[in-house]
């Protein structure tokens, strides 16, 4: 039914939005051991690794876009170019990256 077990689950890969925050909890408590979220509105990736059961993830990096992505995906790494991800203009007198990632509120 297209649903699998976390278990089975390499990596789970998400555009920044509202509610985010549950979902890396409970990515985390099911063990999936690379959870990725693409903010367009401050042009970084954040790569969330190291779960625990606690629904933390213990390591996170934050990569600009521009930058290549080193996924490590079961035993191997996949590389993500992100050069041509897609960016707002920018407002003047603001800072799109303030108080962005997976925190809700």
């Amino acid at each position: 039914r297209g649903r699998f077990g976390a278990a089975g689950v390499e990596a789970v890969l998400e555009v920044a939005r509202p509610g985010l925050a549950a979902a890396a909890r409970a990515y985390a408590r099911s063990g999936v051991p690379l959870y990725l979220v693409v903010d367009p509105a401050a042009a970084v990736c954040t790569v969330h690794t190291a779960p625990s059961p606690e629904g933390v993830y213990r390591e996170a990096e934050r990569v600009p876009f521009g930058n290549d992505l080193f996924l490590p995906l079961g035993g191997r790494t996949v590389v993500l170019r992100t050069d041509e991800f897609p960016t707002p203009s920018p407002t003047p007198g603001t800072d799109p990256g303030v108080g962005r990632g997976i925190v809700d509120g």
